[in-house]
């Protein structure tokens, strides 16, 4: 009887320990979608401005595209 105890006690411990270990394994996991969803949206207006400015700057001056290329 206590052999029996004693292992459904543990039983118990390991499904708690691994419950939380699940959780936070949940928790890293949406921060880094979260943080790759971030940098797609950053990089993305980074390259709609980049090429705003070279649309910008082929239809001010030819000089300054030129400068802008090089």
């Amino acid at each position: 009887m206590p052999e029996n105890f004693i292992k459904e006690e543990v039983e118990r411990l390991y499904d708690r320990i691994r419950a939380k270990i699940e959780h936070e394994d949940n928790l890293v996991n949406q921060r880094i979608m979260w943080m790759i969803t971030l940098q797609g949206l950053l990089f993305t207006a980074y390259g709609f401005s980049l090429s705003a400015e070279a649309t910008s700057l082929s239809v001010s001056s030819p000089i300054k595209c030129r400068l802008f290329r090089h």
